[in-house]
């Protein structure tokens, strides 16, 4: 809407008084029927030109939201579907599954479990570990299991209820694990901007190849947690990342850059900061100009030390956090006049919203 209005008050700035009921105006009708300020004073090639950013716009805010709506989608029917087959699943075909020793005791719940960001992520405790036929894998599983028998892992990722008890709607809701609380539109969306999530989610079962040891996943899984044993994952939290409708844990691969370079991302944008504040406040930008040291330090933190510490502070959250923007992306933004100091900035802000894989 901001958007809209800023638009209509520029074409208002732009207008040619005395201009007859412009050609376009049956379209912008269309566009902001409520607007009167839009008709009959602008020329026929700049309404259409604004009736084309107004639409574009509303296009790409619908795409956004639609796209955001079918990932919380795709992520709620999977957790809905593991409800009605985790039981079966878990056992093997033929009810087969073999409970591994260790993992048989009740452990506490610790506080940090659920969704994390935009339910992409989702912390869950390891409270199960059977042994099943590789038949019980999901056909569309993302990872090939390539042994007879798989390891299936089950994660819980909700707290159950504090006293054990519930009021009646949720005693009904929990006859069926996979009941959700639905407050959704007619057309998917929310009246608030929140989302319908399971009343009590499944524990999410991930599956490794089995014997230990033909598994990368399962050692790096270890490995990540500071563990030699496998019974030494029981009770443990462990981050989740959705792949193709699955949850899987995350395990990073080598590990990458150096979270250090974070510091000369930093001392790399002080000379950006300078230039833009003289060319702000129109004072000092022509001794700057002059000044042959400014221009070196500017050029080597533009050259050099953004895009090799933004590439490699970015490498160093892929392999260790949530991050999943791409570092060469970002080390060639860091290193465009002009556009570095907003593309680190929303990098910056972007930067503090990523969780660590392990606590």
């Amino acid at each position: 809407m901001g958007s809209t209005i800023a638009l209509i008050l520029l074409s208002n700035r732009l207008c040619w008084l005395g201009t007859p009921t412009c050609c376009c105006r049956s379209r912008l009708t269309q566009t902001i029927p409520a607007c009167p300020l839009a008709f009959g004073c602008l020329p026929d090639i700049f309404c259409r030109v604004l009736a084309w950013l107004i639409s574009c716009a509303d296009r790409r805010q619908i795409s956004s939201v639609r796209q955001q709506n079918t990932t919380l989608s795709r992520s709620r029917a999977w957790i809905e579907n593991v409800a009605h087959s985790d039981a079966s699943d878990a056992a093997g075909p033929a009810g087969d599954g073999r409970q591994l020793a260790g993992w048989d005791d009740e452990v506490s719940v610790p506080d940090e479990l659920g969704f994390v960001g935009q339910k992409r992520q989702v912390r869950g405790q390891a409270v199960g570990a059977e042994l099943v036929a590789a038949e019980a894998v999901p056909g569309d599983y993302p990872v090939e299991i390539d042994s007879s028998e798989a390891l299936a892992i089950q994660f819980r990722v909700d707290r159950p209820p504090a006293d054990g008890s519930a009021d009646t709607d949720a005693d009904a809701a929990s006859t069926d694990s996979s009941a959700t609380v639905d407050t959704t539109d007619d057309d998917g969306s929310d009246p608030d901007g929140s989302t319908s999530v399971p009343a009590d989610p499944a524990p999410i079962v991930a599956y490794f190849s089995w014997p230990a040891g033909t598994d990368d996943r399962l050692s790096g899984l270890l490995e990540l947690q500071g563990l030699d044993e496998l019974a030494g994952l029981h009770g443990e939290t462990a981050l989740l990342a959705l792949k193709e409708d699955y949850y899987l844990p995350a395990v990073p691969a080598t590990p990458r850059g150096d979270g250090r370079a974070l510091y000369a991302i930093y001392a790399g944008l002080v000379p950006h900061i300078v230039v833009a504040l003289a060319g702000i406040f129109a004072t000092g930008f022509n001794t700057l100009a002059d000044s042959t040291a400014f221009l070196g330090v500017w050029a080597a933190a533009t050259v050099l030390v953004l895009p090799v510490a933004t590439y490699l502070d970015a490498a160093y959250l892929t392999t260790t956090t949530t991050w999943t923007g791409r570092p060469v992306v970002w080390a060639v933004a860091a290193a465009v006049p002009g556009l570095n100091l907003a593309a680190l900035s929303l990098y910056l802000l972007r930067r503090r919203g990523v969780e660590p894989i392990v606590e």
